[in-house]
């Protein structure tokens, strides 16, 4: 979807993750975006392949899939020397909902899931559907032209 929406190559190094593959591939392809979990991350950063292997090209890292540590974030900017942002979704919504722009201030890229990404509106509720206040919890609702309207095959799930 990045490559697609930034109009770039993808690079899938393997059929699955590897970090060393995916090193090997940075450097031979100058990858200058590099998308991927938390743990991916922790797997790039802690290969010994990196010493030996130029990625230098990468500016631009983009972690999410699960939460992202403010620990991770300051790592990956550092080792890599990329600025950094962190993305927050569902599948069901198309992948991303939320991301931290380039040049966002440290405290919102480390310590939280950024903005809204154009286009998708969204809202946190309660359990009467109502708007919560700031620092309260509730349930994440979005909306979008993106997102699928109900489940391809909601009959066989839910029977109806």
């Amino acid at each position: 979807m990045l490559g697609a929406h930034l109009k770039c190559t993808n690079v899938y190094p393997a059929p699955g993750f590897s970090a060393d593959a995916t090193i090997v591939a940075c450097e031979k392809r100058k990858g200058d975006v590099l998308l991927g979990t938390p743990t991916m991350f922790v797997d790039i950063l802690a290969s010994k392949l990196r010493e030996n292997h130029d990625i230098s090209s990468i500016n631009y890292a983009i972690v999410g899939g699960s939460p992202v540590t403010p620990s991770l974030v300051n790592a990956a900017r550092t080792e890599l020397k990329a600025t950094v942002s962190c993305v927050y979704g569902q599948t069901e919504t198309c992948g991303g909902t939320f991301l931290t722009p380039i040049g966002s201030p440290d405290e919102i890229t480390t310590n939280s899931v950024g903005y809204p990404y154009p286009g998708i509106d969204v809202k946190l509720t309660n359990e009467e559907g109502e708007i919560v206040k700031v620092g309260e919890t509730g349930e994440l609702c979005s909306k979008s032209e993106f997102l699928f309207d109900g489940w391809v095959y909601k009959f066989l799930i839910f029977g109806e």
